[in-house]
């Protein structure tokens, strides 16, 4: 085990112990990262801040459940963006549902080649309707299948690609707006 590898471990032997100091500093050690994860889901800071808060919360009462096997970041991510699904699905249930437009292929997203800030980028990403802002996340930057996000979110395969081709058609859209 490496020192980097060892530290880890004790922190999080220690967190799952309850030390609040060591939690503190597994907190502030991931903060910003996290953040940023629940920030490109949210619909606002104060719904990124609230879905982090939420996450690591989850995170906490789940540290025995880690294993030791693969990223323990990779892990938390994976909290993080569940939590930032489950945020979605407690919206909707208080919201009306969104509706499904057709599915064509030749929407996926090309990012023109220019140096758009990741703030910029980030607030078109928000600007988003909800369930688009959900799953172009999953697909575009977290990398999932559009059969992995299916299953995740309890949709159709079909209902997924229309509203990732919508969200990559919609991006397109404010991309070339703000480029040209």
């Amino acid at each position: 085990m490496t020192e980097k590898e060892q530290k880890l471990f004790t922190l999080l032997e220690d967190c799952k112990k309850g030390k609040r100091v060591a939690q503190k500093e597994l907190f502030d050690s991931y903060k910003g990262r996290m953040y940023a994860v629940c920030l490109r889901y949210a619909k606002s800071r104060e719904e990124a801040e609230d879905m982090m808060i939420e996450g690591f919360g989850k995170i906490f009462a789940s540290l025995n459940s880690y294993n030791y096997k693969g990223s323990f970041e990779g892990w938390m991510h994976r909290i993080m963006v569940f939590t930032a699904i489950n945020t979605y699905y407690a919206n909707v249930r208080h919201n009306t549902t969104v509706e499904i437009e057709e599915y064509s292929e030749e929407n996926d997203l090309k990012i023109p080649e220019s140096n758009i800030e990741y703030n910029v980028l980030l607030e078109l990403i928000q600007e988003l309707p909800e369930q688009q802002r959900l799953i172009f996340n999953m697909i575009a930057i977290d990398d999932y299948s559009a059969k992995s996000v299916a299953e995740d979110l309890d949709m159709p395969i079909g209902a997924v690609k229309r509203e990732y081709s919508n969200a990559a058609k919609n991006m397109q859209d404010k991309l070339r707006k703000i480029t040209t």
